[in-house]
């Protein structure tokens, strides 16, 4: 218990959800592993009093998650709702995201930290795609036209 009560939740939320955003990139579901492990620890913050909900931003959410409350009106005004409830449950980090960082009480060293470990993952990112870019050159991939079969369903090309 005394290691939990050491934990800086706010810095190591923020670290999580930019884990969360580095991985994505990749097409493993590491991605939304460390959005649950964030959400977890969030839930753990809000047990023991660490995080107030009462600090969330509320306006600056409800602007945020305006597209994804259209989307899911015009959903529930579809016929075809099966297709749609899977397109909403892919965007479902659109609403996580936000709920959890803007309850933060942030220092500027939490957000320079956690920018650090985001910008490193973006390079390792980089560094994957350069040696992919590499391995295939000579199969001809990187000369197409049509890169639909790179794209994954979150509209973003990944790098595995």
């Amino acid at each position: 218990m005394r290691l939990i009560s050491k934990i800086e939740f706010n810095e190591s939320i923020l670290v999580l959800v930019l884990l969360y955003l580095g991985f994505a990139f990749f097409s493993v579901a590491i991605a939304n592993i460390m959005l649950a492990i964030s959400g977890g620890v969030f839930l753990l913050g809000l047990a023991l009093k660490k995080i107030n909900l009462l600090n969330l931003h509320w306006k600056t959410y409800l602007l945020i998650i305006v597209p994804y409350i259209l989307t899911s009106i015009s959903v529930l005004n579809s016929e075809n709702m099966d297709p749609g409830m899977s397109y909403l449950s892919l965007r479902l980090p659109i609403v996580v995201v936000p709920l959890l960082v803007l309850p933060l009480m942030l220092k500027k060293e939490h957000i320079n930290t956690a920018l650090k470990i985001y910008v490193l993952f973006c390079l390792v990112a980089s560094f994957i795609t350069l040696y992919n870019a590499i391995k295939y050159f000579n199969e001809g991939l990187l000369f197409k036209t049509d890169f639909t079969h790179f794209i994954t369903i979150i509209q973003h090309p990944y790098l595995g």
